[in-house]
């Protein structure tokens, strides 16, 4: 018996020492550590594999639910006995942009749990090379969404009557050419192209890359990209925070409308969204072995459970908390108004199907 229990405690032992070296031997690629320190659980980083699964449930369910109560209008009319409920897709009210954001947050999370959660890729760094390459180019696709949906607020939500916009698209309709010029050529164009920039000098940047020699000079040649990636972002979010700004850049336009802002509470909490985004801008490497990389040799585990990026997804999943929240705010500020337009639009064509 005594020797069967030290046989067990030895095997345990050996078991968490291959865990240990496995984490540390991934530090340098994934740039986490394991917590917590003392944790006998199976998974080479335990509290980052729980968070990001967090974070791939939630943000699929806020998609889901975007795209089910917070992209349309519904229509109620009542003939006699019977009660029509028609979905009215506009503009206006439209947050498709916001559930491909959520659901592609989601598509990455799932991939870092895998990642963070399973050993096996953890002990092959060939494998783990082209997974954390994928993880890089999904970080730069959803930043490219979060883009697209505050450009879609900017142009469609805060301060521009949705009419020139219609108005816009319709100029070039009879001109195929003109069309294409005008998409390649657009600002959501031009956020692409950075994304796409972003996504091929991230294959630099992957530490364990088979004959990435020159590892050190293209880790930063990609975080410069990364910067520029990000900077169209949040001058769109300083647009929207502070319409002060866009007041200044708009009010040659004939359509602006300063009352169709958000209003001070939605664009508060977009601001501590985009406030505490920032911080996961950067990959979990960059701030790890080298902004934190002292504190992070003295204390891997500052707060017991959670290591220094885990603080930061912590940061990261109020952000997410903050964006559906605006976007709800937006959504309901702008139903009633289109319900009513879609009313009168809708009695306006039943008038005239009874004169025909």
């Amino acid at each position: 018996m005594a020797s069967s229990g030290y046989l067990s405690s030895l095997a345990l032992d050996v078991h968490h020492g291959v865990l240990r070296s496995i984490s540390g031997n991934v530090n340098h690629t994934l740039g986490v550590e394991s917590c917590p320190s003392s944790s006998g659980s199976s998974l080479p980083f335990p509290s980052t594999f729980v968070l990001c699964c967090i974070i791939a449930v939630g943000c699929l369910g806020a998609a889901v639910c975007v795209m089910k109560w917070y992209n349309f209008l519904l229509l109620i009319e009542e003939t006699g006995s019977i009660t029509e409920r028609t979905p009215v897709y506009t503009p206006l009210t439209s947050n498709t942009h916001w559930a491909m954001y959520f659901a592609l947050v989601s598509l990455k999370y799932s991939l870092d749990a895998l990642m963070y959660g399973e050993s096996e890729i953890a002990k092959n760094k060939t494998a783990l090379a082209y997974v954390n390459y994928a993880d890089l180019v999904l970080h730069s696709i959803t930043c490219l969404a979060l883009s697209w949906s505050l450009l879609y607020q900017l142009k469609h939500r805060s301060g521009q009557d949705i009419q020139v916009h219609s108005d816009s698209h319709t100029d070039s309709s009879g001109d195929p050419g003109r069309m294409i010029a005008r998409l390649l050529t657009s600002s959501e164009a031009g956020l692409l192209y950075l994304s796409l920039l972003h996504s091929v000098m991230a294959w630099w940047a992957v530490p364990d890359r088979p004959g990435n020699d020159n590892y050190t000079h293209s880790y930063w040649v990609f975080i410069a990209a990364l910067c520029t990636q990000r900077l169209p972002l949040y001058v769109i979010g300083v647009l929207l925070v502070l319409p002060s700004l866009d007041v200044k850049v708009a009010h040659h336009s004939s359509h602006f409308n300063p009352n169709s802002y958000p209003s001070s509470n939605a664009r508060w909490i977009l601001g501590v969204g985009l406030l505490l985004n920032l911080p996961h801008s950067l990959p979990a490497t960059t701030w790890t072995l080298h902004i934190l990389s002292s504190a992070n040799t003295r204390f891997p585990c500052p707060l017991w459970v959670f290591s220094w990026y885990d603080i930061i997804l912590l940061m990261y999943m109020v952000s997410l908390m903050c964006y559906f929240s605006f976007l709800r705010l937006e959504f309901n500020r702008v139903k009633e108004q289109e319900l009513y337009s879609c009313h009168v639009e809708h009695a306006e064509r039943s008038n005239n199907r009874r004169v025909l």
